[in-house]
Formats: structure tokens, sequence, C-alpha cells
């Protein structure tokens, strides 16, 4: 990852919020929103940051600290009763990231992965689809927010080790589906969104 967006910003002394969300398509388990300010950007590219997609469990972690101390960050999420009232979920969403917002300046930049500008926001906005395997703040927002999942997934498997929570992290597998079968639906479902 060579961060060009990040750099053109920061050689423009403005300062960039990178946002990402984990958890949009699961059938279990809240949605997650990462917002990442680096506050020092002179390690930023040291760091080996990626799309928490392709980063292994262990590297994702291990970058979890690293990111926060080098950072102001918030971790948002959108809930399984709020996405359980049928509302929108890009709604759900962008109603989540504007109150995130609310604890960062507002000359900030934002940079948000997908091909969507937030509504209802006056920020000065770049958006761009695979925007977390370009830009540092972006990856960086998906791997806190991956984590934040990872970790609320691993306290669900403990509570329903039949359901394989930690495996799959409440996607919907083959294996999830089948232990949706056997045995139930449970609160922490997107009652909605099962279709077996």
């Amino acid at each position: 990852m060579i961060g060009d967006d990040d750099k053109h910003y920061w050689g423009l002394n403005q300062t960039i919020i990178g946002i990402d969300e984990v958890g949009r398509g699961t059938l279990a388990g809240d949605c997650y929103i990462g917002l990442v300010c680096f506050t020092n950007d002179i390690f930023v590219s040291l760091l080996g940051l990626n799309d928490s997609k392709k980063l292994s469990n262990k590297n994702r972690l291990l970058l979890d600290n690293k990111i926060k101390i080098l950072s102001k960050y918030k971790i948002v999420k959108v809930s399984v009763d709020e996405i359980n009232t049928g509302e929108n979920l890009n709604t759900l969403i962008f109603s989540a990231i504007n109150k995130g917002l609310e604890d960062f300046d507002d000359n900030y930049v934002v940079f948000m992965d997908g091909n969507q500008k937030i509504p209802n926001n006056q920020r000065q906005q770049v958006v761009k689809p695979k925007f977390d395997a370009l830009s540092w703040s972006v990856a960086a927002a998906s791997i806190i927010a991956k984590n934040e999942q990872v970790r609320a997934m691993l306290e669900l498997d403990k509570l329903y080790p039949n359901y394989g929570f930690k495996s799959h992290n409440g996607y919907g597998t083959k294996q999830h589906k089948e232990a949706i079968k056997k045995f139930g639906i449970l609160e922490c479902h997107r009652k909605s969104w099962i279709k077996i």
C-alpha cells in the first residue's frame, strides 16, 4: 500500500479521518464502524497497514494497539436491535458515522471506503471503492473495526458454542446456516436476513 491520497492531503497540511465498516453482510452481530485520525503521520507508512481482509489475525491484532497509539480513534456501531427494526442499513450506518464524527474537528477531510458520500454532512469527503486497500487512514479504520467485531464474536462463541461464531464471525457460511437450522435463531441474529 502506497497511501498516495494520505500523503497528498498531509502535504497540504490537512488532517484526515479514515472511515470503514465491518460486518455489513453478517447474519449475526452488530455492524462496526472505525474512525481513525492519525495525530502523528511520521511512522504510519512503516506500520504495514492494509485492508483488514488481507491481513492475518495475528498481524491485524498487533496493528490494533499501534494504530490507537498514533491516532485519535472512535468505534461506533449499528446494533442488531437497530438492524432488526427493518430500517435501511445504509441509513443506520450513516447516522452512526455522523454521531462518531461529532468527536472530531469540522475541518478534517473524511476518507471513506465505498461509493456514497455521507449525507447531511458538510465536511470535505473523498469516497472511493476499495479505499481500504489504498489509504492508510481507511485501512486503519478497517483494522480496528474488524478487531472489535472479532472480539464480540469470540464472546458470542463462549455463550453459544454450537454456532461456530469464532470461525465465521457471523457471516452466512454453511456451518452457520446449519447451526441455525438445528439450534434455532438467537437474539444476536438479524432475523429478517435469515433465509434457510
